[in-house]
């Protein structure tokens, strides 16, 4: 099973320390990969979506699972998120997770995606989205093998 993460826009560097962290605890299950997709600069707001939408869409590779994170998705709870996790892993499907940039994502990703999710009712800053959706993936793994992470 392979997990990819693309998002719009580089990592901060004082963020980064933790998402480096998760991402190479992550290795040890699963075949991880992180991208970033340039962000728009000096584009109106329906310009700055959609071209960083098409940069997201033109990222992916194979024919994955795609999970767009957007505030009006669906939530879970990480034991769901677990199970969902172990349902793609048993089916051997890979998976990529799609984050947009400050104006979210556009109509045309979330048409894409197989499930539209939502980590929070409340707007999350994308890097901290990134952030937080990779120390979930982790707690998924760590619930699937029984590992006292998840308390």
């Amino acid at each position: 099973m392979k997990i990819e993460v693309i998002h719009v826009g580089r990592t901060p560097p004082e963020l980064n320390i933790f998402s480096e962290r998760y991402i190479r605890r992550l290795l040890h299950f699963c075949d991880f990969k992180e991208t970033a997709v340039r962000k728009a600069r000096s584009l109106p707001i329906n310009k700055t979506i959609e071209y960083e939408g098409e940069k997201l869409i033109s990222a992916i590779t194979g024919n994955p699972k795609i999970i767009a994170l957007d505030e009006s998705g669906s939530m879970m709870n990480s034991t769901q998120f677990a199970r969902f996790i172990g349902d793609k892993h048993s089916l051997s499907n890979d998976i990529v997770f799609l984050i947009g940039g400050a104006y979210g994502l556009s109509p045309k990703v979330k048409s894409k995606a197989h499930r539209v999710l939502s980590m929070s009712k409340m707007t999350l800053q994308h890097d901290i989205a990134l952030l937080v959706l990779l120390e979930q993936i982790y707690r998924a793994f760590t619930i699937l093998h029984g590992q006292d992470y998840h308390k």
